[in-house]
């Protein structure tokens, strides 16, 4: 597996490669004055396979349940479809969006 892209939401004003959806989302963290629980502790947010650090669908629903920036965050992994992390609710594993398993 070669190296994993990160993308943290605390550097998100810097990281504009991603258009719209990044615009969306800093300008709706600023608007609630960074006061979003993955900017506390972005670590909590990498869900890195490599760190054994992987909530599991429900648990990373629960962690963004109530943020303010929600559905900015979602579009933004939408469209970023990163290699690892939590956006809006939803792990992002090699580009794709896991969901739970039945």
């Amino acid at each position: 597996m070669g190296k994993k892209k990160k993308h943290s939401l605390a550097y998100l004003n810097m990281a504009g490669d991603q258009g719209s959806a990044s615009d969306n989302l800093g300008f709706a963290i600023e608007r609630v004055g960074g006061r979003v629980r993955c900017q506390a502790d972005p670590k909590r947010w990498d869900a890195d396979p490599e760190n054994g650090d992987i909530p599991t669908v429900t648990e990373a629903a629960k962690m963004c349940a109530g943020c303010p920036v929600l559905k900015q965050c979602k579009a933004y992994g939408e469209s970023l479809k990163p290699d690892v992390g939590i956006y809006g609710g939803i792990i992002w594993l090699d580009g794709q969006a896991l969901e739970e398993t039945k």
